[in-house]
């Protein structure tokens, strides 16, 4: 056989000579190196570069043959051939049910000088019959430093007919900042010699780049990651996709995706592109502890816990970090019973809200947002901040026992029967301010709102305030129960609790949590021969009432104190919120 020649010997017109005998005996080849998403760890996209294997030669390096093509404007022959191969190739993968995996593919400033590429790409799509978002255009900024106004025509005629443009070598040339004001892109892609150095300033210059990206609604790749280290930190500061030799070198395409699945990639399902590029909504870099917690087969699964996540929860430890995902997804602790409910409000209805979650004696605050739902997935995003515990006799000591109450119970409120006012004792937030209602006007919203209208007269008849000063006097335990069908999938009872309070003429107002593990749902129809057990657990939940209630400041918490209170907007505007969770059968606890 006869022995390869050394490319260094090699003249460059060979090159111009054998390009089209190359291209017609598949000398050149398309191989496609894997992207990922950082989140979820899929295979996302790939990009297709040119390979090519002389018979004489070997081996040629892209940056030698390349070069040549461009110095002598032949760049565009090699580029359509690639276009075609890939759509060829997107095409033999569909036809074989695979899951198709978008390629990205770069074009050359002389593509837009010498022929016409938008016709180039539109024929090989057309024949091929491949959607135009499995075809990403990578184009380098030095492109748009041509006068030549056809380019940027061009490329907005590209956007406009559904591809993908990317800027490839971001940061390399001396005007990005320009094109980036200039000229929309979907994506950005990093060179990661940034961080050969590895020094603190690479690493804040990458998180710069990242951040502003996310600002004016870019999407971030990095290129040529080589290392685990590296991975770890880009996947931190919300770098959402990698390409490099850490994932694998550019193989043929079968070889790419067996590799990958070797590894424990998996292909990235097209319609699962919008739910995981909506990720580049959350910001990375808020400096506090951030959790991505996704729901899906019935169950909450941490996505991604930063590192002061990972300290603050877990101290870094891996068993913690699993018991702690377990337990969110089991009824067994009260706080996580509190949590799990409150992630589960927003996926349900959309809106943000702020959980105040207990952690070694202190509070984290939860800012929980929504971030996409899809297909019985959702993505909910939690910035957390911990909130230190004063200790006997701070002014937030109020707001301490507060908080004890909503883990018991649903809802929770004060009236006044002087005042006639009801005064709605939200969830804790350390705010101050508190929010008062016309009681008459409050009760009779929450029942059109929330009590089952056949139960409405029942409810009117417990909450009659002429009467039930006396009641709540008569009990043993201060306070009267009775169950009320409440709106909702399964118009479960929900049992409401008026429970006396030090002050004369002030009661406070309790809805038990329905349909969480370790709650006694209160019914009309409890078996008699249960009801002994059921009014024991009644009267240790209206003893624990008591206690917390004992604990509170006899000065006037629910009046004197009220700038040290927490305050948050009612779920539903003119709702009466009313958090408790108490437990027996009978109007009499």
């Amino acid at each position: 056989m006869r022995k390869k020649r050394r490319q260094i010997d090699m003249p460059p017109s060979y090159v111009i000579e054998h390009l089209d005998e190359a291209i017609e005996k598949h000398w050149v080849r398309v191989h496609y190196q894997p992207i990922v998403r950082t989140i979820s760890g899929q295979l996302c996209a790939m990009e297709g570069l040119a390979r090519w294997d002389d018979p004489n030669w070997g081996f040629l390096t892209p940056p030698f043959f390349i070069s040549i093509l461009e110095q002598h404007n032949l760049i565009h022959k090699l580029d359509a051939f690639l276009i075609e191969e890939v759509c060829r190739n997107q095409a033999r993968v569909r036809k074989a049910g695979l899951p198709s995996v978008p390629v990205s593919l770069n074009l050359s400033r002389l593509d837009f000088i010498n022929c016409d590429i938008f016709a180039i790409v539109e024929r090989a799509v057309r024949k091929y019959n491949v959607p135009r978002d499995l075809l990403h255009l990578e184009i380098v900024e030095n492109i748009l430093t041509d006068r030549n106004k056809k380019i940027g025509e061009v490329l907005d005629r590209f956007r406009a007919a559904g591809y993908e443009i990317w800027m490839d070598d971001f940061g390399s040339g001396y005007s990005s900042l320009k094109f980036l004001k200039d000229q929309r892109f979907d994506l950005l892609k990093m060179d990661m010699a940034f961080l050969k150095s590895d020094t603190q300033r690479a690493r804040d210059i990458i998180i710069s780049i990242i951040s502003m990206d996310k600002r004016i609604g870019n999407r971030t790749l990095a290129e040529g990651v080589e290392t685990q280290e590296q991975f770890e930190f880009l996947r931190e500061i919300g770098c959402e996709k990698i390409q490099g030799y850490y994932l694998g070198r550019p193989r043929p395409y079968d070889e790419t995706i067996h590799n990958c699945l070797e590894k424990g990639i998996t292909v990235e399902l097209g319609c699962w592109k919008a739910y995981y590029d909506a990720i580049m909504d959350v910001n990375f870099l808020t400096g506090h502890a951030l959790l991505l917690i996704e729901y899906r087969d019935h169950a909450y699964h941490i996505l991604f816990a930063n590192q002061k996540s990972r300290e603050l929860f877990w101290q870094g430890d891996a068993e913690r970090y699993r018991q702690w995902e377990e337990a969110l997804n089991t009824y067994t602790q009260p706080s996580m019973r509190y949590l799990r409910r409150g992630l589960h409000r927003v996926m349900l209805n959309g809106e943000d809200e702020e959980l105040a979650y207990p952690l070694n004696g202190d509070f984290v605050m939860m800012d929980c947002h929504r971030v996409i739902s899809y297909s019985g997935r959702c993505l909910l995003a939690v910035d957390c901040r911990l909130h230190k515990i004063a200790h006997e006799g701070d002014l937030f000591r109020p707001a301490y026992f507060l908080r004890n109450l909503f883990y018991l119970y649903d809802k929770v409120a004060t009236i006044n029967l002087t005042k006639h006012e009801i005064i709605e004792l939200t969830q804790p937030q350390l705010r101050s301010g508190l929010h008062k209602l016309p009681l008459g006007q409050a009760l009779a919203e929450y029942a059109e709102q929330s009590i089952y209208h056949a139960d409405r007269k029942r409810f009117a008849e417990f909450f009659d305030f002429k009467t039930i000063p006396e009641r709540v006097a008569a009990s043993k335990l201060g306070s009267i129960v009775e169950a009320f069908r409440t709106k909702g999938a399964d118009l479960e009872d929900a049992p409401h609790r008026a429970h006396r309070q030090q002050r004369a003429g002030h009661l406070l107002l309790c809805r038990a949590r329905v349909g969480c593990a370790g709650h006694v749902a209160l019914r009309r129809e409890v078996p008699r021969a249960v009801r002994p057990a059921v009014r024991r657990r009644g009267r240790q939940h209206g003893a624990a009432l008591e206690e917390l209630h004992h604990g509170l400041p006899a000065a006037g918490l629910l009046e004197g104190q009220s700038a040290s209170l927490p305050r948050r907007q009612p779920e539903v505007p003119g709702l009466l919120r009313l958090r408790f969770r108490a437990g027996a059968p009978g109007k009499n606890g």
